[in-house]
């Protein structure tokens, strides 16, 4: 698909769904590339109208609300739910629970910060099926909310989260995150 290579940052000032899919549309081949753009876009719009950000460590962190869990979600990567300043844990079987928008950094039970600008993320959890390797394509995975994958999914939604810097230990990948476009297929 052309015309990804070109989002690379700045959709963060789209303020509505007919200017997101209108640019959309420019870069895009296909009506369903354009809608898979406006969403991403949307998104990202909605990231940069809710959260309260700060610099957390050395990481630029967002926070935001979520249901809470008797299980540390560190590490898992979220999406942006229809409430405002709300994220839930993403999962790529449908779209309904996409694109992932960021990976939490710090769980403190109906708060969590999320990560969402592009960079190493030291502690990112790889799905049961996963096989990966260091350089491998990451995508967010279909079969383990919140989790990634090197296995891209043949159906549901197609997100390229990153390039895995690191092999597995216990489960978790050090991850270069820079999610790309997404697809639903």
């Amino acid at each position: 698909m052309a015309g990804f290579s070109k989002i690379t940052g700045g959709l963060s000032k789209v303020i509505s769904a007919n200017n997101s899919f209108l640019f959309a549309s420019s870069i895009a081949e296909t009506d369903s590339d354009a809608l898979s753009i406006a969403e991403y876009a949307l998104s990202m719009a909605r990231i940069s109208a809710t959260g309260s950000t700060e610099l957390d460590g050395s990481d630029t962190v967002d926070y935001y609300g979520i249901a809470p869990s008797i299980s540390d979600r560190t590490g898992l990567v979220v999406y942006m739910t229809e409430s405002f300043a709300t994220v839930d844990l993403a999962k790529a079987d449908s779209g309904e629970k996409m694109p992932g928008i960021g990976i939490i950094s710090h769980d403190a039970d109906n708060v969590v910060s999320v990560r969402t600008l592009s960079g190493l993320v030291s502690t990112t959890y790889v799905d049961s099926d996963a096989d990966v390797e260091t350089g491998d394509k990451i995508f967010m995975s279909n079969l383990e909310t919140g989790k990634v994958t090197n296995v891209p999914p043949e159906t549901g939604v197609l997100q390229v989260i990153g390039i895995s810097r690191s092999d597995p230990v216990d489960s978790k990948i050090e991850l270069l995150w820079d999610p790309k476009f997404t697809v639903y297929l």
